[in-house]
């Protein structure tokens, strides 16, 4: 990954992080966007023991149209290049049966969880590098299958597979990659301080790592299924 420029949307989350740190360590020069200063401060300190690669910060939402762009214009002054996206977005709540389920709490999910990453798509692919620039999207396997107690966020996670594999055929003419990854639980910092995590979880970093694999391999795969270790 060693001279590309490579913009992680959700950088400063529990496993954006963990990706930041991978590609840090991989030679990248990396962009990571957060709503607050506050945590776009937090990740230069945890990623400061790296000497490799460059990371900036770009601080902005996707919350509407408008806020996307803005946030665009302001990447766009830190790089006249993307060769990676990574869209590490949105998150899990659980708890009641859909029938259970607020409207308002659904709308919440709806945007958070799918309206973020329409965005995302819309208004950054155009920032890749023609021909070769690579899109990734982190899912989880709720993607897949029914999810009692969580069914509004598993909906989520199944449309933003469609639109990652919709996203995929749409950028085939045009040598662009996506690469859709259905993730199990993931060991975060957060999980692990409330132990809560399970030796055979990969860690975020781990996940940035596994980009970084595809980055380097000419892999035409879309959708990629992230097992857990076994034990």
């Amino acid at each position: 990954m060693k001279d590309l420029t490579t913009l992680v949307l959700g950088g400063t989350g529990d496993v954006g992080e963990g990706i930041v740190r991978s590609f840090l360590k991989h030679g990248a020069s990396v962009i990571a966007s957060s709503r607050t200063q506050t945590k776009l401060d937090a990740l230069r300190d945890y990623v400061g023991d790296i000497a490799t690669g460059t990371l900036k910060g770009a601080m902005g939402s996707l919350d509407t149209p408008e806020a996307a762009e803005a946030l665009r214009d302001r990447i766009g002054e830190l790089a006249s290049r993307i060769d990676v996206i990574v869209a590490v977005l949105g998150g899990w709540s659980q708890g009641f049966p859909i029938t259970g389920v607020g409207f308002d709490q659904w709308q919440g999910i709806v945007r958070n969880n799918l309206t973020t990453h329409f965005l995302a798509m819309k208004t950054f692919v155009p920032l890749l590098a023609p021909e070769r620039g690579i899109y990734v999207h982190i899912n989880g396997q709720s993607a897949e299958g029914p999810h009692p107690g969580a069914g509004p966020v598993a909906a989520m996670s199944a449309a933003q597979r469609s639109l990652a594999t919709t996203l995929a055929e749409e950028l085939r003419p045009s040598g662009m990659k996506v690469h859709e990854l259905l993730m199990p639980p993931i060991n975060t910092r957060r999980r692990i301080n409330h132990h809560h995590d399970r030796p055979e979880w990969p860690s975020p970093e781990e996940i940035g790592d596994y980009i970084a694999h595809l980055i380097g391999t000419d892999d035409r795969e879309v959708v990629h299924w992230i097992e857990p270790k076994k034990g």
